[in-house]
């Protein structure tokens, strides 16, 4: 048994292994003690509560109101939910096919850039020189952007 378990020691690779499992082991441990903040303070912005609290019907008509500070404002998740490329081509194509002026789009504004497509683009327009997978892209990019609008209101 010695033996076997001195020989586990000389492998690299488990070495790297057993030290890592160290290392989060001793975090799990020492962690609490050197930090006094409350755990549920450091993970959310005041989503959470204290647990192992039941709640009946008369508390909650009595008790206290909290406000959750989430972002639900559909701009916010516009940002989200239009990565860099996408409005680079939602851009290209109202240059290209819609007829807006290259002044007037703002890629850094999802909102008006969300608005400018809205009005411009259409799957039956003419797109000279595209492929049919670039429209099926775009026709695919603008159900995505009404399932965004639709579920933010």
């Amino acid at each position: 048994m010695l033996n076997t378990i001195k020989q586990v020691f000389r492998s690299p690779r488990f070495l790297v292994g057993f030290i890592i499992f160290a290392l989060m082991l001793l975090t799990v441990i020492f962690y609490p003690l050197f930090v006094k903040a409350d755990p549920l303070a450091m993970v959310g912005n005041g989503n959470f509560f204290k647990p192992g609290t039941y709640v009946n019907v008369s508390e909650t008509v009595t008790a206290n109101r909290y406000t959750l500070n989430v972002d639900v404002s559909g701009a916010a998740k516009l940002d989200r939910q239009l990565n860099e490329s996408d409005r680079s081509k939602m851009a290209d194509w109202l240059i290209r096919f819609g007829g807006v002026d290259e002044a007037e789009i703002d890629t850094s504004d999802s909102v008006a850039l969300v608005e400018l497509w809205k009005n411009n683009y259409s799957p039956d327009a003419d797109q000279p020189g595209l492929i049919s997978t670039d429209k099926k892209s775009f026709e695919r990019l603008d159900k995505r952007i009404d399932e965004i609008l639709s579920s933010s209101g």
